[in-house]
């Protein structure tokens, strides 16, 4: 194979390792090359990169990939020292409206962001905005599309979706059964004297909901 298949197949299997993997990202991988090797890296992961090259129909790279040097890491990792993407976290439920910050003293064109659909959220290109109604909570990866002097790059960041505090608050029904059990929501009115009306009302609390326990409090209205 020659250097630049050696470069795409190591690529391609590093993608699919940190696909596959949880504890695996892409920075990570990247330490442990600059720390040690490419053919450590091969060795340690033989398993799951023999996978990944059947799966893409690969051909291995080159025996100790004599080819594949820490010069080709930019092209492998798509991760040009000169400029970084950052975002705000978004927040499920609250509608999201940011424009990507672009840290670089190079002129480059961001073309689209990739991961969004499924978020909830699209971009605008024109106005480099990042818009929507975020639907998953978690940390998700975001891969930017770029381009500088007609050269086209894609890089990978962080995306942070926190979960709406009010979402995590459980409504669990009372269980009848239970000695003493009142409804989980009760009012009652009467017509009392002179023309006055009588009206009380009482509803569990959300501690008590989140448990499935019963109201506290509790009333009974009565005209003689």
């Amino acid at each position: 194979m020659s250097r630049a298949n050696d470069v795409i197949a190591l690529k391609l299997c590093l993608e699919t390792l940190q696909a596959t993997s949880s504890s695996l990202d892409l920075n990570q991988l990247e330490s442990f090359i600059r720390l040690s090797s490419t053919q450590l890296l091969i060795d340690k992961f033989s398993t799951e990169l023999q996978q990944a090259w059947d799966l893409y129909s690969l051909d291995p790279p080159t025996e100790n990939l004599e080819t594949v040097t820490k010069q080709d890491l930019p092209m492998i990792f798509d991760k040009p020292s000169w400029v970084s993407f950052k975002l705000p976290n978004a927040t499920v439920g609250k509608s999201y409206a940011s424009g990507l910050e672009i840290v670089t003293q190079k002129a480059i064109t961001v073309t689209k962001i990739e991961n969004l659909d499924d978020l909830g959220l699209c971009y605008r290109a024109e106005e480099n905005l990042l818009t929507g109604d975020p639907l998953i909570a978690g940390d998700h990866s975001l891969i930017i599309h770029y381009v500088h002097q007609q050269q086209s790059y894609q890089q990978s960041i962080p995306f942070v979706i926190n979960n709406n505090p009010r979402n995590l608050w459980k409504n669990i029904a009372s269980d009848p059964q239970v000695n003493y059990w009142k409804a989980d929501d009760d009012f009652q009115g009467l017509d009392g004297v002179y023309q006055w009306k009588l009206v009380a009302a009482s509803k569990r609390g959300r501690s008590h909901a989140h448990v499935g326990g019963c109201r506290d409090d509790d009333f009974c209205l009565k005209v003689d």
